[in-house]
């Protein structure tokens, strides 16, 4: 994880992120890999539940 050095303003409220774009790309890239490998002769049902979303 690397350390940010800028944050994110969203109307009254200031972030700092955890993880860098590259960070997260790189973690996305991995994980679909693993998900090909696991399910890829297979047709997954992913269901997505947001609770508390504003």
């Amino acid at each position: 994880m690397q350390a940010s050095t800028h944050r994110i303003q969203v109307l009254d409220l200031s972030f700092e992120p955890l993880y860098s774009e590259a960070e997260v790309q790189a973690r996305v890239r991995i994980l679909g890999a693993e998900l090909t490998a696991r399910y890829g002769d297979k047709t997954p049902l992913f269901i997505s539940i947001l609770s508390g979303a504003w």
